[in-house]
């Protein structure tokens, strides 16, 4: 079997974007050619839309290397979306951390249930971005759950706040009620005296009065529930934006299910030629139609905005769905990939394909247009590397362009290509993105002078942009004077900067600056990691980044005593994994909260006991983590009877957000089985290609 023709899961690694890497401030700015002023980019569900496969970004869009405010100068909308999805999760666990502090700790039960939540977290953390919908969904389900929590933390607080009311109710009560004795027994002297009865019997009413007043005060009324009535109008209105929202996801599940039906036939290439070419044809016509679809797209997104008009909040949403199906029937992204499937097979077919893109889009202008390009060139490079250089010489977006010929230089190891980049990089308006684009060129030619353009470029810009910037130049060119530039406002630019280059004690120190405990936390842990040293790790601020820390230096120093610092049972049991203690993690399986660790324990065992690692399959809750452990296992042990039970698992490896996942399973657990088993691989196959023909365009 080919294992290059198989895809390797590192496209799937991370989602950065639908956008390009540069494009997407520069059309935020004033970078977009003619006709397409005021056109926003959105994130893709696939990295493999815009990003090479080897992108180095792609292994590391979770870690840190700064906090949110870093966004600002971000020029991928997906890697926004996702540092974004993880800052709100961390703002929740503050939430809770100083509600605790404020009511106390919560009831063992919860508290359980908690620690449980947090460790699906952990897992965002560690487990690769496969697909940007699947990493919203798993964040946002992950805080649903966190706030129940929070909930019964705030009902803890609302009933301390009514026992401090009644208690102070109680004690003003008895001060009145010993103040109407007291006026009782001086009016019934005065009657007894010289006051009339008549007078004696008004003090009585205006004391009763009194205490009748108090309890009438607003502290002691339960507030109406405020219920919000949905009119005949706004229901419509929903209703246009649900079909609208359905139609841009089917519209990019079908460019998916067209790519995945090459892949398919690419890899069966092997078995036959013939079916394989059926399935590449398919996935033509499977490309033909959804692109046939373009004018639907444009009518819902039409619709969208003509049903919400006037209503602010409904136009806003209107706005993020029709830019959805516009960058949907914008270009069509899977056609290049299925070309280098095609190439695999037969070149000419290949150059026609890529062709026949190149002439459609003379007639077409506009951003994704220029996207559209990009793939091309990057296509060109493997297929016929000298019509690379001119496709991307079409490209309008300057950013786009630098971005482009920048790694085209690589690809070609055309060292002039650097020089069409740097004059392309030189167009960009906007400085932070034309400072971004020749550093990247500077570092990755060795060109230190563009280092210096660079830094020109930044001399009009201020605040958080300048920030960040200059951290990441002075990282690019090893200039650790362009620290001492940055505000001292933005402490975190200044430790992400020191952190990269090695300065881990100066970085350290930096961090107590930084205010956000969680994001002071998260950079302590970087730094020990780093640093490989335990003492800063339990310095940790946030036991959360504690215990990561600890584990990660566990990993780098195989320092085992560190082990019983852990609080986390989810870290502990990386932590004895990585110390080749399997036994002792597997008795910790039953204590976890997410089964995550028990995947790469059990891909630990499976060549050694192979038996132990099937046996940790049953504590897994998730079937894309059992179908991991199922396939390493079927391949280590060579056991034929497996083959069945690991396929099912491919198949039911369903990842909410991401549909082409048990596909990918299935190509996985394909490759696996050419050495054991060529029928049983074939079957996985026909298997791969059913799913794929059932993903839902619709």
């Amino acid at each position: 079997m080919k294992r290059r023709i198989l895809i390797p899961t590192l496209i799937f690694l991370a989602v950065l974007t639908l956008a390009a890497s540069s494009a997407s401030s520069s059309s935020r700015t004033h970078g977009l050619p003619a006709g397409t002023e005021g056109q926003t980019l959105v994130s893709g569900n696939y990295c493999i839309s815009c990003h090479l496969a080897d992108d180095q970004r792609l292994t590391t869009v979770t870690e840190w290397k700064g906090g949110i405010g870093r966004e600002v100068n971000s020029p991928c909308p997906a890697a926004t979306v996702i540092h974004e999805e993880l800052y709100y999760t961390e703002r929740l666990l503050l939430m809770i951390d100083r509600a605790q502090e404020a009511v106390g700790t919560l009831p063992k039960k919860t508290q359980s249930r908690l620690d449980n939540y947090t460790q699906r977290y952990s897992r965002m953390l560690d487990t690769p971005v496969t697909s940007l919908d699947a990493f919203v969904s798993e964040a946002q389900t992950t805080r649903y759950q966190m706030n129940k929590a929070y909930a019964v933390l705030n009902q803890m607080a609302e009933a301390a706040k009514q026992r401090t009311v009644l208690l102070y109710a109680a004690i003003v009560t008895l001060i009145l009620l010993g103040s109407l004795a007291w006026g009782l027994y001086n009016t019934h002297a005065v009657r007894a005296g010289t006051v009339s009865k008549s007078w004696a019997t008004f003090w009585r009413v205006v004391l009763v009065l009194a205490v009748l007043i108090f309890f009438a005060l607003p502290i002691f009324r339960i507030p109406e529930v405020e219920v919000m009535e949905t009119t005949e109008e706004q229901q419509d209105a929903q209703a246009t934006l649900d079909v609208a929202q359905r139609a841009a996801n089917a519209a990019d599940r079908a460019q998916a299910r067209a790519w995945m039906l090459a892949r398919v036939g690419t890899a069966w290439s092997q078995l036959d030629t013939a079916e394989a070419e059926t399935l590449l044809e398919e996935s033509l016509l499977a490309l033909e139609i959804a692109r046939k679809n373009g004018t639907a797209l444009w009518g819902q997104s039409l619709m969208v905005q003509e049903a919400t008009a006037g209503q602010k909040v409904e136009m806003e949403a209107a706005d993020l769905i029709a830019a959805d199906l516009n960058a949907a029937r914008g270009r069509t992204w899977a056609l290049p990939l299925i070309a280098l499937e095609w190439n695999e097979i037969d070149l000419g077919r290949a150059v026609s394909i890529l062709n026949a893109e190149q002439e459609n889009l003379e007639s077409q202008q506009g951003l994704y247009r220029d996207l559209q390009l990009r793939g091309l060139a990057l296509a060109w490079a493997k297929v016929d590397s000298a019509r690379a250089a001119p496709t991307a010489a079409q490209i309008d977006d300057p950013a786009l362009r630098t971005w482009t010929y920048r790694e085209l230089a690589a690809l070609t190891n055309n060292q002039t290509l650097f020089g069409h980049a740097a004059e392309a990089a030189r167009e960009i308006e906007d400085p932070v993105q034309r400072a971004y684009s020749l550093r990247e060129i500077g570092l990755a030619s060795g060109q230190n002078a563009l280092f210096d353009e660079a830094l020109a470029a930044l001399n009009s810009v201020k605040g958080a942009a300048l920030a960040y910037a200059l951290s990441d130049l002075a990282v690019s060119s090893g200039d650790t004077t362009l620290i001492e530039k940055i505000d001292l406002a933005y402490p975190d630019a200044r430790v992400s900067a020191l952190l990269r280059l090695g300065e881990y004690s100066s970085a350290l120190e930096t961090a107590a600056d930084i205010a956000d405990p969680y994001e002071q936390a998260r950079a302590q842990a970087t730094i020990a990691v780093a640093w490989k040293n335990a003492d800063v790790a339990v310095r940790a601020a946030k036991s959360l980044y504690r215990d990561l820390a600890l584990r990660d230096v566990i990993r780098k120093t195989g320092d085992a005593a560190l082990v019983d610092s852990i609080s986390s049972t989810y870290y502990k049991v990386q932590a004895l994994t990585a110390l080749d203690e399997y036994e002792a993690a597997s008795q910790m399986a039953g204590n976890l909260g997410d089964s995550y660790p028990l995947v790469e324990l059990a891909l630990a065992m499976a060549d050694q006991d192979p038996q132990a690692a099937l046996a940790l399959i049953d504590e897994m809750s998730r079937e894309a983590d059992k179908a991991i452990v199922l396939r390493a296992v079927t391949a280590a042990s060579h056991d034929k009877e497996l083959i069945e039970r690991a396929q099912g698992m491919a198949l039911a490896a369903r990842v909410r957000g991401d549909s082409l996942a048990p596909i990918q399973a299935l190509l996985d657990l394909a490759d696996a089985l050419w050495a054991l088993d060529t029928t049983s691989a074939e079957a996985v196959l026909v298997q791969a290609c059913e799913a794929t023909q059932l993903i839902s365009t619709k």
